[in-house]
């Protein structure tokens, strides 16, 4: 029992930290100050995702455009941001990079069969490195999001995520009715 409460306070804490790295990216490309009304914001939206992700039914696609939906609201309400082809840019590399370190670790978790756990773990060291990689990157990124071809990147950036997203699906929808045949398979033996 002790072991089941372990687990569910690391995805809750691997719950809470994904939505923080993502803000971190979209800050570090979107080349916002943070400031005080940012800090109400950030809580509003980890707290959001953590709700939502945790909500019966709901899948990762749809906490994406959550998350979409509240930064361009907050950037365009709030921050009174103009710029936003910039910051869809920003948001869509966000999406990216948080649905390949999730297409990584399920690559990771089915290759070396590890428990949950350690997937959390391996999310979190994910993570650790998203973020070294943006900090030494951002500027690169930043200047891709906003030179004359932006139209180019932030296209090339959308085209990866939705064809990573549809393989992504098609795959655990596999992976689920595959894993429906087995225990059917498995229930008839036993």
């Amino acid at each position: 029992m002790e072991k089941v409460s372990w687990i569910k306070v690391m995805i809750a804490i691997q719950g809470s930290i994904s939505p923080i790295v993502d803000l971190f990216i979209f800050y570090k490309l979107s080349n916002w100050k943070f400031q005080k009304k940012d800090l109400v914001f950030t809580i509003f939206f980890v707290l959001a995702c953590f709700t939502t992700s945790f909500t019966a039914k709901i899948n990762d696609f749809v906490v994406d455009i959550f998350q979409v939906i509240c930064i361009l609201l907050f950037s365009y309400f709030i921050k009174r941001d103009k710029r936003i082809k910039s910051n869809i840019g920003a948001i869509l590399f966000f999406e990216m990079v948080d649905l390949l370190t999730t297409i990584g670790v399920e690559i990771i978790s089915l290759f070396f069969g590890i428990n949950v756990g350690s997937v959390i773990w391996t999310f979190l060291i994910l993570d650790i490195a998203t973020i070294s990689i943006i900090q030494k990157y951002y500027l690169k990124i930043r200047k891709l999001l906003n030179d004359r071809n932006n139209s180019i990147f932030i296209g090339l950036i959308l085209y990866v995520y939705l064809s990573s997203s549809i393989v992504y699906f098609l795959a655990l929808r596999d992976c689920k009715i595959v894993c429906v045949r087995m225990n059917d398979s498995l229930n008839l033996f036993l």
